[in-house]
């Protein structure tokens, strides 16, 4: 009666479509009489069946039965019963708590509810601290190869494609073999994700209580960071769950893929998948919804003598509510001198990323500071700030012009997606004169006019592919070759290609060792204090870094060890001596695009800028904005 079966994923759930054969329109047309019940048990003994001889996992609560092209019943999953040999490694789900979370956030995150963090961890409120280590649930996340095994077999017993096995695990072909560990999720580790996608549709019967309730968040803090004027929601309506967010819309353009618009907007792609309810198909033209940071609805007050919440409220055109929620006070105490992050009085609408850049004499770009604040500061501006902050001040001058045209191209591609750039390493680090000041002292009219002069001489210039601007991606220091970002994030760029960056070899950040304890060694990598320690590579990727390695008989993907283990390359090589691991690195960072090293040192060697940024950027042209 069961033909074949396809697990799906509805508002994060998961969801087992069973699918009946042609015969079994009779049954179909029986649901709803009065034999519905001993039928719905029936229906269920064999889906159980089903799943146990074809090895299929499924940890789902709901069933849809699928007759010819009708949803004829809906039914809840009774659970497979007995044991089910599936084959897959089923783990624990672990999230580290990070400054600004809450239980909200994390469960949107993973697609659970706050009361699932609750009953994990036994939490019983709503009080979390960052470090803390969270159960956020189990994911079968691996499949060992078995003899007789082949892609097909496995896709069809698993509910995936063969593409999406493919594309998991990297595979360029069809050839897999007994005992390989085989991936069965395109989703980033716990932690790893560039974007907490938190937002909420509002239902028919929803209430801000009961949304704020089940968040783990305070009805006050929806308001807030929903720019809401009282506790009237409508159903369809999208609500933020975190702070300095917003939901907007971009165009989808020729060229692009969902890895790029993930990345322009510090996104993952499944949480844009998420968001859209879409697959992995996009089309020029589609606008589909992105999380952005929200407008500058903020600004700051350093509290004065004889100042209260109140009076300070008043004066700014807000309530001592929304004074509270968005400075995390738990009570009316302000002292002079404090900080305090004033909402804006009116709401402010999400805005569309715009599709064209603006003129360049008005490319201005906002900046979110360390502080909270939003700065907009002139491109060139910010331009000069970046690269005095992101290179050393001894790099040759071609390196310098270099690195502006990747700033600039970067910071454009973001302004023109309504992005608000952070100062840091989240996007580029930035530096305004007073700090740089600070730094450099003395040297600070030398230093800084060498920036200044970089981004004169090529002032407006931006990196272009195909007539669209490129996600201008730099590190610092690779391992002799630049990585295809397909090894790092998962998707294909066409001009950021693997190259040979010999330079990168006399950089002082080339080369490091650290030594671990076995103890720790095993705690980050999950490994039995059973087992006896030892290391293999199986594969490299593009780059010449770890692709996978087998170590003490379990495989890792080398992006997994280098996370778990705190590497600052994925090119490492492991040494076990008496009580202690030597990890060697090779290279800093993610080596994706330009490295500063390499172009430091292609300066040096005689290289012009234009050679620099057509070395690391494959087939791009340089055009003013």
């Amino acid at each position: 009666m069961i033909v074949k079966h396809k697990i799906i994923y509805e508002e994060n759930e998961a969801v087992l479509c069973v699918y009946l054969s042609e015969d079994s329109e009779e049954f179909a047309k029986e649901f709803g009489s009065k034999d519905e019940f001993e039928k719905q048990t029936g229906l269920m003994d064999q889906i159980k069946d089903y799943l146990n001889n074809n090895h299929i996992n499924f940890g789902g609560k709901v069933v849809k039965i699928i007759a010819g092209s009708l949803v004829v019943a809906t039914m809840l999953f009774t659970g497979a019963g007995g044991d089910t040999d599936v084959n897959a490694s089923t783990n624990a789900v672990t999230y580290t708590v990070e400054s600004g979370d809450n239980l909200g956030v994390i469960a949107s995150k993973y697609g659970i509810t706050v009361d699932d963090i609750r009953t994990n961890n036994n939490i019983t409120g709503d009080i979390i601290h960052p470090g803390q280590v969270l159960n956020v649930g189990t994911t079968a996340n691996t499949y060992t190869v078995k003899s007789g095994d082949n892609l097909s077999i496995i896709s069809s017993r698993l509910g995936l494609s063969v593409n999406q096995l493919k594309s998991y695990n990297n595979l360029s072909n069809d050839v897999i073999y007994p005992g390989q560990v085989l991936k069965l999720s395109g989703q980033t580790t716990p932690g790893t994700s560039t974007t907490n996608i938190s937002t909420y549709t509002v239902k028919s019967g929803d209430s801000l209580f009961a949304i704020a309730n089940r968040s783990g968040l305070t009805v006050n803090q929806l308001i807030t960071y929903n720019n809401l004027t009282s506790d009237n929601i409508q159903p369809g309506q999208t609500l933020m769950l975190q702070q300095n967010s917003e939901v907007g819309t971009y165009t989808v353009k020729s060229g692009d893929s969902l890895f790029l618009i993930a990345q322009r907007y510090n996104m993952s792609v499944n949480d844009l998948k998420l968001l859209n309810n879409i697959g992995d198909t996009i089309y020029p033209g589609q606008t589909i919804k992105v999380v952005q940071a929200a407008e500058d609805t903020t600004s700051a007050y350093t509290v004065e003598s004889g100042d209260s919440l109140w009076l300070i409220a008043n004066r700014e055109g807000v309530s001592v509510n929304q004074l509270k929620s968005m400075n995390n006070l738990t009570s009316d105490t302000v002292l002079p001198g404090q900080v305090l992050t004033i909402p804006a009085a009116g709401a402010a609408a999400p805005v569309a990323p715009t599709t064209t850049a603006p003129a360049q004499s008005n490319v201005t770009v906002r900046v979110r500071r360390d502080n909270g604040a939003v700065q907009s500061i002139s491109l060139e501006q910010y331009v000069v700030g970046v690269i005095a902050s992101e290179i050393p001040p001894h790099f040759n001058e071609e390196a310098f012009k270099a690195q502006a045209l990747a700033a600039r191209t970067y910071a454009v591609s973001k302004t023109q997606d309504g992005v608000i750039l952070y100062d840091d390493a989240r996007d580029q680090v930035y530096k305004d004169t007073a700090e740089l000041k600070q730094e450099w002292g003395a040297n600070f009219d030398k230093y800084y006019a060498k920036s200044q002069n970089a981004v004169n001489a090529t002032s407006g210039q931006v990196l272009k592919y195909d007539g669209d601007l490129i996600v201008a991606y730099y590190h610092s220091t690779n391992n002799g070759r630049t990585e295809n970002p397909v090894n790092v994030w998962g998707g294909d760029v066409p001009y950021l290609k693997s190259v040979s960056s010999s330079w990168d070899t006399k950089s002082p950040e080339f080369y490091r060792t650290k030594t671990m304890s076995y103890s720790e060694f095993r705690s980050r990598l999950g490994i039995p204090s059973t087992s006896s320690l030892s290391a293999s590579v199986i594969s490299r990727t593009d780059g010449d870094a770890v692709g996978t390695i087998n170590i003490s008989g379990r495989q890792f993907s080398g992006s997994q060890v280098k996370s778990s283990l705190g590497l600052r390359s994925q090119d490492f090589d492991l040494k076990f001596d008496g009580s202690k691991v030597t990890i060697t690195t090779r290279g800093w960072g993610h080596n994706v695009g330009m490295s500063q090293y390499g172009a430091h040192y292609m300066g040096e060697d005689g290289y012009s800028y234009r050679q620099i940024i057509s070395h690391y950027y494959n087939n791009v042209t340089i055009e003013n904005i």
